[in-house]
């Protein structure tokens, strides 16, 4: 029989413990493992673009493991890096891209985890040292006025900016207080600031570079050109000053010539007027006594040096003389220009290109008619040529030359001539090299006569023009063109005043090949100054009146421009109980202004002549009554 043992019952505690097993804690012999806990924080780092960056965590715990995380949008998200599971994070040649970037990590055992604060990662850019990409530019003002000067200056860091000032050429340069912007505006400037150089200095951690000078120019304040005030330039007062002209030079000098009478026979006169001292002495500058002298043409070239032509008589007929007159020393010998003893020859015309070549134009008998046009050509260095016919057409009368020369030296000559039946106008080209071509008609209305033509040339050789036509009623204005190397156009009708007659044309180029046409217009009550202006590329516009004054006739116009391509217009003006002088200017680009009146005298005033200089500066000369006689005036305006 088996015999059963029994045990005494014992609790779970103790029966865990009999087996030899634990109820909690480490293992026997076994030491605790302990949560992980960071000690030191990851700290922020500031690189340059291609340098290694670490980030470096110190922490407490048993068995710690790391894991290294990464955000690319400020913070908002991280996610785990690959392979970074050390304390250490190392990072090697970091691009600028990665500016920014924020990292962390998580510590962790088997106890728990822990998370690191977020260190941010600078990456800046490699330094690099300042360069002007922009430098500053010269600048030209006019006085009471403000100029800015202009950088653009790059750089690693963005460089600080210094401007600098130079009162002396750029020998010492000197700080501008508070001048640290791209741009720089100097005060109000005066003409004293004129020549100051400014410039500026790039500065970063890399270096510094200073820009190029940049100059200042300061004008003087624009004072708005006026006219002066009118004076009396000759004072023989034996007898009428009349048929002035004037012409200017380059430099501001005038040369006026005129007809006076000495109470026995009229002389040609002359009084040069020098620029900044004004008006010299009037002198005679013809000494033939054997007759009268008048009509007298001027031209001046460049340099200073002018030629006079007149007409004289000798007491049996009349020829065309000439003198010249060299700057610094005077007056020379009067030449005849034509040796026809037998015949008469009348109204001369001259022109000139700046180097002082010229060409004289006039008419010639032939014993019973003035039929004949003839020229001269003068040549510096060499002196006047000998006279040819231009015009060998002797079937009627030929009258009204006028000459025109381009800055090459040639010309066109225009002039009227009569078929038999009417007068037609006439044109002949000088070339260069060639010589004169052949006279060729230029205008076909044959319903009137054609009369009183003027003509001038642009700088490239092209030429206009104007004369009156008569329709059959009323006198017209009318226009052709010459291309250089294609010839004369057809003839344009340019002013549409249908009711009465319109007369005295003038014509003017500017340097830009435009023109602009004056004349004389009756608006069936009195004569009114018109003008129509002729664009280059374009053709004719519009006529337009350029004077309102309607208590009297406007007569005898003339027209000049300044090299800006603005011109002046000068006439002849009634106020109802004498004659005054006017004037108005053209702007280009703008028009026509207001007539002003450029003489106040209680006499009357006959017919003006003007001429411009270059900057817009104008003469202006005319015959002016004493209650008398006659005297030589003239107005300045600048």
């Amino acid at each position: 029989m088996r015999t059963t043992r029994l045990y005494p019952i014992v609790g779970i505690p103790a029966l865990i413990s009999m087996l030899g097993c634990s109820t909690g804690g480490d293992a026997p012999g076994q030491p605790a493992v302990v949560a992980p806990s960071i000690t030191s924080q990851p700290a922020a780092q500031s690189i340059i673009a291609g340098q290694n960056a670490s980030f470096s965590v110190t922490a407490t715990g048993t068995s710690l493991r790391y894991q290294w995380r990464r955000s690319t949008d400020g913070g908002a998200s991280f996610t785990d890096m690959a392979g970074a599971a050390n304390a250490t994070l190392a990072l090697t040649a970091v691009p600028l891209a990665d500016d920014g970037h924020q990292y962390r990590v998580m510590v962790s055992n088997s106890a728990g985890s822990v998370t690191s604060n977020a260190a941010s990662l600078t990456v800046n850019p490699a330094p690099v040292i300042p360069a002007f990409t922009t430098q500053p530019a010269n600048a030209t003002v006019t006085a009471p006025s403000t100029a800015t000067f202009n950088v653009v200056a790059t750089g690693t860091p963005s460089p600080t900016l210094q401007w600098q000032l130079s009162t002396d050429a750029g020998s010492s340069f000197a700080d501008i207080a508070g001048a640290t912007a791209n741009s720089y505006t100097t005060p109000t400037t005066s003409t004293a600031d004129n020549g100051n150089q400014y410039r500026v200095i790039a500065t970063n951690g890399s270096g510094a570079v200073t820009s190029t000078a940049a100059t200042l120019t300061v004008n003087s304040a624009v004072v708005p050109k006026a006219w002066g005030t009118a004076a009396a330039i000759e004072t023989g007062n034996d007898g009428d000053a009349a048929d002035p002209q004037i012409a200017m030079d380059a430099n501001g000098n005038g040369l006026a010539v005129w007809r006076q009478s000495d109470g026995t026979r009229n002389n040609i006169w002359a009084n040069r007027y020098t620029h900044g001292t004004g008006w010299g002495t009037a002198a005679l500058i013809e000494t033939d006594n054997a007759g009268d002298a008048d009509s007298p043409q001027v031209v001046f070239d460049a340099i200073g040096d002018a030629l006079v032509v007149w007409r004289q008589s000798d007491g049996t007929h009349t020829s065309i003389w000439s003198k010249r007159y060299t700057a610094g020393t005077g007056w020379g010998a009067a030449l005849l220009l034509e040796a026809d003893n037998a015949n008469d020859a009348h109204s001369p015309q001259i022109a000139s290109t700046a180097n002082g070549t010229a060409v004289v134009v006039w008419v010639q008998t032939n014993g019973s008619s003035y039929n004949t046009i003839r020229a001269n050509r003068y040549t510096p260095g060499t002196g006047w040529g000998t006279a040819v016919a231009i015009d060998t057409d002797s079937a009627g009368y030929a009258s009204d030359p006028q000459i025109a020369m381009d800055a090459n030296g040639n010309a066109v000559a225009v002039w009227s001539k009569s078929d038999g039946t009417r007068f037609n106008i006439v044109a002949n080209r000088y070339s260069v090299g060639t010589g004169w071509g052949t006279a060729a008609l230029i205008e076909t209305n044959n319903v009137g006569s054609a009369y009183g033509p003027q003509v001038a040339l642009d700088t490239n050789g092209n030429a206009l023009a104007v004369w009156v036509q008569f329709d059959g009623e009323n006198n017209k204005i009318v226009a052709n063109r010459y291309t250089n190397g294609s010839g004369w156009g057809t003839p344009t009708l340019i002013e549409t005043g249908n009711a009465a007659n319109a007369i005295a044309p003038q014509l003017a180029f500017d340097a830009g090949g435009n023109a602009l046409a004056v004349w004389s217009q009756y608006n069936g009550t009195r004569y009114n100054i018109w003008s129509n202006r002729y664009t280059d590329g374009i053709g004719w516009g519009t006529a337009a009146l350029i004077e309102t004054d309607d208590a009297g006739h406007a007569s005898d116009p003339q027209i000049a421009f300044d090299a800006s391509g603005n011109a002046l217009a000068v006439w002849r003006q009634s106020d109802g109980a004498r004659t005054n002088i006017l004037a108005n200017g053209y702007t280009s680009g703008t028009g026509w202004g207001t007539a002003v009146l450029v003489e106040s005298d209680n006499g009357s005033a006959d017919k003006p002549q003007i001429a411009s200089e270059a900057d817009g500066n104008a003469m202006v000369v005319w015959p002016q009554h004493d209650g008398t006689r006659f005297n030589l005036w003239a107005n300045r305006f600048q």
